[in-house]
This record gives C-alpha cells, sequence and structure tokens, in this order.
C-alpha cells in the first residue's frame, strides 16, 4: 500500500476454492451472494419438520379414534406413527447440527464448478484508489468505477467488495499486512465509496425513514433501518438496489 495521496491499496494474492467455501460458510444470512445457500440447506430442513408434522396430526386423530373406538390396529398404528416422527425429529436436528454446514460447503463447490466461475480464482492482483477498482487476473482484467459496488465489508475470513447484490470482490485476510491495514482499508473504502454515490445515501435513508420500503432481495420493511444495509440479508442499499427511491419524484 503506498501511504502518499492520493491513498493507493494493492493486494496480490491466490485466490482459492477453499477462499470462496470459507466465505460462504462464514456470511452465510449475512450476505446475499452466500445466503442462497443457506436457504437451500433450510428448505430442506423444513421438509422434513413438515412431514413430522403431518404425522404428529396424524398420531393425535388415531388416539382420539381409539380412545372413542378402543381399537388394537389403532393404537399399533400410532405407535408405530409417533415413533416414525420420533425418528424425523431426530433426522431434522442432524440436518441442522451436522449436515447444515457439509450441505453449504457441497453446494458452494459445486457453484465452483460451473462456467461462471471459471475466471474467479488464481493469482489476482486488485489496485484500489479512491476513483475506481482495478483486478488483474490470469485471463482477464476488469476496472469498475466505486459507483457501481454497493458495499465493502468483513465476512467469512475475507473482506469483500460487493457490487450490486450480483457479484462481489474477495480479498483473503491473508493479503493484508496487518489487522490496522485492514482496518483503514475498509475505512476509506466506506468513505469512497459514500463519496462516489454523492447524495444517494441521503436521499435513501430519508426515503425509508419516511416510508414502508421493502427490500428487493428478502422483502424486510427497511423503514426506520439508520444503515445503508438491509438487517435481514445483508443487501446493500443503493440506487441499483433501491431503484424505487429514485423513480420517487418525491424523493428528487
Amino acid at each position: 500500500m503506498s501511504e502518499d495521496a492520493p491513498r493507493q491499496y494493492r493486494f496480490s494474492f491466490d485466490l482459492t476454492a477453499d477462499d470462496y467455501v470459507a466465505f460462504i460458510q462464514g456470511a452465510q444470512d449475512l450476505h446475499p451472494i452466500a445466503r442462497p445457500h443457506v436457504l437451500k440447506t433450510r428448505r430442506a430442513n423444513r421438509k422434513v419438520l413438515g412431514f413430522a408434522a403431518f404425522l404428529f396430526v396424524a398420531v393425535a386423530v388415531l388416539i382420539w379414534h381409539a380412545r372413542s373406538h378402543p381399537n388394537f390396529t389403532d393404537w399399533a398404528l400410532a405407535g408405530f406413527l409417533s415413533g416414525l416422527m420420533g425418528l424425523l425429529l431426530v433426522i431434522a436436528w442432524l440436518i441442522h447440527v451436522g449436515y447444515k454446514p457439509a450441505s453449504i460447503e457441497k453446494r458452494a463447490r459445486a457453484q465452483i464448478r460451473t462456467p461462471g466461475f471459471r475466471f474467479t480464482f488464481g493469482p489476482q492482483i486488485l489496485t484500489i484508489t479512491a476513483a475506481h477498482v482495478h483486478k488483474a487476473a490470469e485471463f482477464h482484467q476488469s476496472t469498475y468505477q466505486w459507483q457501481m459496488f454497493s458495499s465493502v465489508t468483513q465476512l467469512g475470513g475475507c473482506v469483500t467488495l460487493d457490487q450490486n447484490n450480483a457479484f462481489c470482490y474477495i480479498i483473503p485476510l491473508r493479503a493484508f499486512a496487518s489487522i490496522s491495514e485492514r482496518q483503514q482499508f475498509i475505512a476509506d473504502s466506506n468513505a469512497w465509496l459514500l463519496a462516489a454515490h454523492g447524495g444517494d445515501s441521503q436521499r435513501i435513508l430519508g426515503h425509508i425513514a419516511a416510508t414502508d420500503t421493502k427490500c428487493t432481495s428478502c422483502g424486510y420493511n427497511l423503514r426506520g433501518v439508520a444503515d445503508l444495509r438491509c438487517p435481514e440479508c445483508g443487501l446493500g442499499l443503493n440506487r441499483y438496489t433501491l431503484p424505487a427511491v429514485f423513480a420517487d419524484p418525491a424523493a428528487k
């Protein structure tokens, strides 16, 4: 990193698949890119719990019927279904404490193998200034202005530069020379981000303070939120993720 004005950061590192998996596992619900991996596993758990709830109702009906009309078959079936319900509850618990982390890693590694990730990993150099973020990798180079980014955060063992909820640059913590450099970089980046968006921040905060505005990612009601990030899903709030704010004539 250069200490001369204007401040500039230069990170050279080898981004690996393990870095991405660690980011997904560490961020989970706190980052919109990681959230889908968690939601898929959570849906599987809900299906098991839903079937267990159905069995609970069936057992309750059988017990009620057996008490009104004593019948060995009803009691036997109620006992069998109760055992099956207990087994499903155990399976749901195992999914939550054991299968969930393994499933998240499995889904993340499966995503890595898709064609869209072929240029994501490997040696790369990030040069970051107040004007832009430049990435030089083995097969491509890209430069983006700060207006294209929504937030800069530290999650899951890395620092991410989030680009409008659809993409992010991942900087592993090992790329920073020290904790103080990492903290300074996050502070500088957020200052550059705020300056790049100009009056957008004040406009967004004023709008969500006065109206019931829903997050475009998760539907959370943002009214009264004091930060430019959805507290439910972590979506960065800007003109790209909340276009309705800037389409409202009263907000101009």
